[in-house]
């Protein structure tokens, strides 16, 4: 009996455990095999200052297995989202994070954060890097955290939250005062917010558009129809008739002519 639960329990260990390195194992290949190209395929939306030249030597570092806050101050559980610090000649130029499911990249995030890209590069022994996915959206997969004896912000996201250092004490105050009230982080929102605000920009562009056709039309309208009355007005007057009568008048004779008629008469 003891023997069959010693195997039991044998058993169990390896299936629980057989899926956590097959993950850590797709990680770490996708990693070294994917990353660059992913990075390379992005880079002019996410790292637009780097030449051709830099984006040929262009390298991947070491991926970190984040851990994810689990409620309870100085526990953490692990995750499956790992990053990367991205360098160019063996100086950082930013970051690479992937969510892995069923080993599988499904989300990639890339950042020209040099300070994160550092930080994660030489993380101390008595600290670890910890994302809190709550605050992620759709361009971001949490806010990132050094957690050691305090916590510290490492990327845009968790410095929106964070100005500094502080205690794991007062972090899980913040971070659970929200998460319950739904807070999001100024730039998360933003990241969210930036589809909707584009379709409105567009849409505003399209009825102002729109209503400045109108008016031309009806200028163009207004004036061709008032030149068209002009013109008719113009021909009535010149065709109408003026309603006065003609009278003939006698022309004027000279004096001597009228005094050689009289004398005329007047042998007569």
């Amino acid at each position: 009996m003891k023997l069959a639960r010693l195997v039991t329990a044998l058993f169990l260990l390896l299936v629980g455990a057989a899926p956590a390195n097959a993950a850590t194992g797709e990680a770490e290949d996708w990693f070294a095999d994917s990353a660059v190209s992913v990075v390379r395929s992005h880079a002019a939306e996410s790292l637009p200052e780097l030449t051709t030249d830099q984006l040929a030597n262009l390298t991947v570092g070491d991926p970190v297995r984040a851990a994810t806050f689990s409620g309870t101050e100085g526990e953490y559980e692990e995750s499956n989202i790992w990053v990367a610090p991205i360098s160019v000649d063996d100086a950082v130029v930013g970051t690479v994070a992937s969510r892995f499911v069923s080993g599988s990249s499904e989300q990639v995030e890339i950042t020209a954060d040099t300070s994160f890209g550092e930080a994660i590069t030489a993380v101390p022994e008595d600290s670890q890097v910890v994302i809190e996915p709550a605050f992620g959206s759709n361009g971001h997969l949490g806010g990132w955290f050094l957690v050691g004896e305090t916590v510290s912000p490492l990327d845009s996201v968790a410095r929106s939250i964070l100005a500094g250092e502080v205690s794991q004490t007062l972090f899980e105050e913040i971070r659970s005062d929200l998460i319950s009230s739904d807070g999001v982080p100024e730039e998360t929102a933003a990241a969210e917010d930036s589809g909707s605000s584009t379709g409105t920009i567009v849409r505003t562009v399209i009825i102002v558009l729109v209503v400045l056709l109108i008016v031309v039309g009806l200028l163009v309208w207004l004036r061709r129809d008032l030149s068209d009355n002009a013109g008719v007005k113009r021909r009535e007057r010149v065709a109408a008739p003026t309603g006065d009568e003609v009278k003939v008048l006698e022309r004027p004779q000279r004096r001597f002519r009228r005094e050689e008629k009289t004398n005329e008469d007047s042998d007569d």
